[in-house]
């Protein structure tokens, strides 16, 4: 499956998937996000940032045995620069 939209995604990664153009395209389809706030308390920020981290790498294996899409890798990359920025909220 293509991924037609990526310069349509703004740089907060939202954007919208359904009835997009192309062969491979889904007509209806959905997007889950974790929301979280760049600024985290510093004894959960390492847990949440390896969660995504994992979530965004090594989990999209798990996506591809559910038969779902993988993210196309300039989505991640652009997914770990959100990520590096988050950093441990002052106490």
């Amino acid at each position: 499956m293509t991924f037609a939209i990526l310069g349509e995604i703004r740089e907060d990664l939202t954007f919208s998937p359904i009835n997009q153009p192309g062969k491979d395209s889904y007509p209806i389809t959905g997007v889950v996000y974790a929301v979280c706030s760049d600024r985290q308390p510093a004894n959960t920020r390492k847990q949440i940032v390896d969660f995504l981290r994992w979530a965004t790498h090594e989990g999209q294996e798990d996506l591809v045995k559910a038969t779902f899409a993988q993210l196309p890798p300039e989505l991640v990359e652009r997914a770990d620069r959100r990520l590096d920025a988050i950093k441990p909220a002052p106490q």
